[in-house]
C-alpha cells in the first residue's frame, strides 16, 4: 500500500499488512470457528437483549493498526493535509473510509459481523446489511472524555477496543428506542455495562442507546463499523423500531 499525493511524495506504512483481510489477525479460537462453522457465532456471547461481544483480534494486531493510523495521520498533516474526523460526536478521532483500508473492512464485514447480525439483528435491518462507515475512536484525558447517551447513525454496530492501557470509559446501554421514545428514562432491566477489552468486539443494534463513562485513565482507542441496511433507513422511525423500543411494547 502507498499514497501519492504529488510526484516527490510517496507514503511508506509502518505495517502494510493491516491494511488487507488476514485470518492471522483473529485470535485463535476466532479463527477455530470460521475454520469449522464458517462464522463466530460459537464463540459469541450476549448477556443483555440486544448487545453481543465477540473475543475477536489479537493484541498485536490491535497495537500494530493503533501505530498505523497515528503513522498515516502524522504523514498527511505533514503534508498540509488534516483527515477527516469521524462524526460530530467525536473531537479526537479519524474517518477511515477513503484510506485504503477497504479490503480488512470487507473481511471484518462479510466475515465476522454479517452472519452475526443475521443471527442477532434480524429485527433491526441486519439479515440485510449491505455497507459500513468505518472509522477510528480515541479517548484521552482533555479530548473525549466521555460521550453522552446517544444513538448510531447505522442499523448495526460493531465496537472493536483496540488498546488496553487505560481505566474507565466502559459503555453502558439503556435500551432500545424508536424516535419518538429515545429521550425517555430507561427501565431497571434496559441498564447494562459493558467493559471494553483489547480484542473484543461488542455489537449492537444502531438504536440501542447507549453513553460512555468517563475515561479515568491512558488512553483508548477503538475502531468502529456503522454498519447499513440495503435501502439506507436505520429504522429509528420504522414500525420495527416501535416493535422493539421498551416504551411501545
Amino acid at each position: 500500500m502507498s499514497v501519492q499525493v504529488d510526484s516527490r511524495t510517496i507514503y511508506s506504512p509502518l505495517y502494510p499488512e493491516v491494511y488487507h483481510w488476514h485470518e492471522e489477525f483473529l485470535l485463535p479460537e476466532a479463527r477455530r470457528a470460521l475454520l469449522r462453522d464458517g462464522h463466530v457465532g460459537r464463540i459469541a456471547f450476549s448477556e443483555q437483549k440486544g448487545v453481543v461481544v465477540v473475543p475477536l483480534l489479537e493484541p498485536s494486531f490491535c497495537e500494530n493498526f493503533v501505530e498505523e493510523m497515528k503513522h498515516l495521520q502524522n504523514w498527511y498533516a505533514d503534508q498540509g493535509i488534516a483527515l477527516e474526523k469521524p462524526n460530530s460526536m467525536h473531537q479526537s478521532g479519524l474517518a477511515l473510509d477513503n484510506l485504503c483500508i477497504e479490503d480488512l473492512f470487507d473481511g471484518l464485514f462479510s466475515r465476522i459481523l454479517q452472519p452475526l447480525a443475521n443471527q442477532y439483528f434480524a429485527s433491526s435491518g441486519g439479515e440485510q446489511l449491505n455497507s459500513y462507515y468505518p472509522f477510528m475512536v480515541h479517548y484521552e484525558k482533555g479530548s473525549n472524555e466521555a460521550l453522552d447517551y446517544h444513538v448510531d447513525a447505522s442499523n448495526v454496530t460493531m465496537n472493536m477496543c483496540l488498546s488496553d492501557e487505560f481505566s474507565g470509559s466502559e459503555l453502558n446501554f439503556a435500551g432500545e428506542r424508536c424516535r419518538e421514545h429515545i429521550n425517555d428514562i430507561p427501565q431497571w432491566y434496559e441498564q447494562y455495562t459493558c467493559y471494553h477489552k483489547v480484542g473484543h468486539a461488542i455489537i449492537h443494534s444502531g438504536m440501542h442507546r447507549h453513553a460512555v463513562n468517563p475515561l479515568r485513565g491512558g488512553q483508548r482507542h477503538n475502531l468502529l463499523l456503522w454498519c447499513r441496511h440495503v435501502d439506507g433507513r436505520f429504522f429509528h422511525d420504522d414500525e420495527r423500531a416501535r416493535e422493539q423500543c421498551g416504551q411501545c411494547c
